[in-house]
Formats: structure tokens, C-alpha cells, sequence
């Protein structure tokens, strides 16, 4: 049987993440919001999706209200993802030395940014808990901030179930290995190959079985699944944040009447 798709980067991908998105797919597939070419230690994860967990987000929003999404630009992104690398760092440090941005102006101002909006914060030695990583405006004493104080990375609770889908049109075991890779910060991990060569995959489903990873046929119009994939528990690290922060972002409409109605009723029991 002859590829559906001719060109795997443009054409599948783009039915791929056009079918993820669909409401008349079974819950445990579908995403409320996709990425493409989502980068993690070095790879890259052709497609994700991720679905809010919506009453995770109302007691995020009641805990950290006014909370300014991290913005959706690849500098700012970077620059988290450096930081919790490289923590604690100062800014002095930051920008003189671990920059990897051409201008000192666009340095500061990524810094400054998420100084301002909670992204950053000093460690905080709390009487009860020992060291702690609070908001600025969270704490009851405000440390004095200069370019020598050491700052490390707030980190904000996890409000997502994702998704990795790794495609290809032939190579089924490249992609199995590409999706093995994914549990460093996805809740599953799927292989989409291409419906006209599926034939090798399902002849090798127990590998599929016995890595955990979803397997799924793609043509111009449905998604067949064919060996579901296992819920992994991926640590909390610095793409899935990165995750976390993005789909914030990006919320949908109909996702956001959801939130807004479940903080509500925290609200009123609050």
C-alpha cells in the first residue's frame, strides 16, 4: 500500500494536529491546545498536546492571582529554562557571563521581566520549612534585590496532563525510540505513522506494549488507534514548566469559562 502523505514534516503533521484537536476523539487523546517541534534535552517532540486540568488552574489562579502568563516568545522561554539550569544565579553573573543573547538591553530586560512577574525570586529562609522558593510578594519581608543576589526560579504547580505524538511515515522504530524519550516531562507518548505503512508497526505491536507507548495509523480524514499508550509519572522538570507556562498562554475560550467558573466556587468558599 502506497504513503498517504507525501511530505512528513508539512502535510502529516499538519492533519495530525488538526485531528488532535477534535472534540469526537476518545478523552484520553484529546488536547486543548498543540505545540510543534516542543525542544527537551537536546530532541525534539514533533507534536504535543495538553489538556488543563481546570480545577488545577482555579487554585492556581486563587493562589497566585494577577499571575501574568510567561509570554509565548522563544527569549523568554530560553531564558527560564537557562536559569533553573543554572540556579542560583545572580544577575550580574547572568548577564556578563551566561547570557546566550547578543545585547546586554534584551539581557536585562528578560531579566527584569521575570523578576517583576514572579518568574524569579531569592531564596527565602522561613522559620518553619527552612529554605523556600516564594514569590516576592508572597513574602512578609521584602529582601533587598541587586545584581549580586543570588535568584532562583519560581516554580508554579502543574496544571496539565500531555501528550508527545512522535510522527513518521515509515520508520516506525526511530520514532519508538524518539517517543521513549519523552517521559523526562509527558504523561504519554504515542507513535503516528503513516496509514499506508503501518504494516511493520503492527506486526511489532508487544514492542509498543512493553515500552508503553501508543501506537496510531493517520490518513487525510481519522486517527485509528491501535495500542494505547501507558500514563507515565515524568518529573517536574524544567520543559514541562516551560509547558505549563506556555498553554497558559494559550488558553482556549471554552477552557477559560471552565476555570473561570471552578474559581469562582473557591472564591465563595474561600
Amino acid at each position: 500500500m502506497s504513503l498517504v502523505f507525501e511530505n512528513e514534516l508539512y502535510d502529516m503533521t499538519e492533519t495530525a494536529t488538526e485531528i488532535l484537536l477534535e472534540n469526537d476523539l476518545p478523552w484520553r487523546v484529546q488536547g486543548d491546545v498543540v505545540f510543534e517541534e516542543v525542544p527537551y534535552a537536546g530532541f525534539r517532540t514533533d507534536i504535543v498536546t495538553a489538556r488543563f486540568d481546570t480545577w488545577a488552574c482555579a487554585r492556581r489562579r486563587l493562589a497566585l492571582d494577577h499571575l501574568t502568563p510567561l509570554p509565548d516568545e522563544r527569549k523568554y522561554r530560553r531564558s527560564y529554562r537557562t536559569l533553573q539550569r543554572l540556579e542560583p544565579v545572580t544577575r550580574a553573573h547572568w548577564i556578563h557571563e551566561d547570557s546566550t543573547y547578543a545585547t546586554e538591553q534584551t539581557c536585562r530586560e528578560v531579566w527584569d521581566w521575570l523578576v517583576e512577574h514572579n518568574y524569579l525570586t531569592a531564596i527565602h529562609e522561613e522559620s518553619l520549612g527552612g529554605q523556600q522558593r516564594l514569590p516576592l510578594n508572597d513574602c512578609d519581608s521584602q529582601p533587598i534585590i541587586d545584581d549580586h543576589t543570588p535568584m532562583v526560579t519560581v516554580r508554579y504547580p502543574d496544571i496539565l496532563t500531555i501528550q508527545a505524538f512522535e510522527l513518521k511515515p515509515r520508520d516506525w522504530e526511530t520514532a519508538l525510540r524518539q517517543a521513549i524519550r519523552a517521559d523526562s516531562y509527558a504523561d504519554t507518548r504515542w507513535v503516528i505513522m503513516d496509514a499506508g505503512a503501518i504494516g511493520g508497526a503492527l506486526e511489532e505491536q508487544k514492542q509498543f506494549h512493553d515500552s508503553g507507548v501508543g501506537l496510531m495509523s493517520l490518513d487525510r480524514n481519522d486517527i485509528e488507534i491501535h495500542v494505547w499508550a501507558d500514563s507515565v509519572h515524568p518529573p517536574d522538570g524544567t520543559t514541562r514548566q516551560l509547558l505549563n507556562e506556555r498553554a497558559l498562554a494559550n488558553v482556549p475560550q471554552s477552557v477559560q469559562a471552565e476555570i473561570d467558573e471552578r474559581y469562582q466556587k473557591l472564591e465563595e468558599k474561600r
